[in-house]
């Protein structure tokens, strides 16, 4: 069962007991950001050498508390998955990436990772800003910031002087349905991996 640690003002905090980990759902108010003004994270931890958190965002506390209720109902990693996990995020990432498409500020391009057959999608619009919009199985989610910095990367962007605004939206291999990673009300733009190591740094 979930427990509530902490229920103030800017900050709730649940917390759930596992045999081989812990797992905590935390929401902090952001008040140096006027778009995402709650941060919440949901760490997987234990007292050995496991650290794995997702950040997620939103507008008010009223869509963090939902949120929380709705990451609480969702079914955990596993404790072999987690390894996976670590496993995987010491591999670096190669891309094959291809242009199926070129408007005059819309661009589609097929992205392949690590020779694997699915294909994900990536748009990028010029608009008052630079918009890059990741569609992506699922099964990437956890190395997603490598993903978006190494096609950024290869398309010269990461020395853009203009402003870039990244989006990642995810799908499941059976279903095929979109499931929005990001968007104006709820946010997923950082997946933080610290299995080994601390990151901080922002999928965008």
């Amino acid at each position: 069962m979930w427990e509530n640690t902490v229920d103030s003002d800017d900050l709730l905090c649940h917390e759930r007991k596992f045999k081989e980990f812990n797992v905590r759902i935390e929401a902090r108010k952001n008040v140096d950001s006027e778009s995402k003004k709650w941060e919440i994270f949901r760490t997987y931890y234990n007292d050995t050498s496991l650290n794995y958190t997702e950040e997620f965002f939103t507008t008010t506390r009223d869509k963090a508390e939902a949120l929380i209720e709705t990451l609480m109902r969702d079914k955990l990693l596993t404790n072999h998955e987690l390894t996976k996990i670590k496993l995987e995020q010491r591999k670096g990432i190669k891309l094959n990436i291809n242009r199926v498409f070129k408007d005059y500020n819309v661009e589609k391009w097929i992205v392949c990772v690590n020779h694997e057959k699915e294909k994900n999608v990536v748009y990028i619009r010029d608009a008052e800003m630079l918009e890059i919009d990741f569609i992506m199985n699922e099964k990437y989610k956890h190395i997603m910031k490598k993903v978006s910095k190494e096609f950024i990367k290869i398309l010269g962007y990461n020395n853009s002087i203009f402003d870039k605004a990244t989006n990642v939206y995810y799908f499941k291999e059976k279903t095929e349905r979109y499931s929005k990673a990001s968007s104006k009300n709820i946010l997923v733009s950082k997946v933080e991996v610290g299995l080994d190591y601390n990151s901080d740094e922002n999928i965008d």
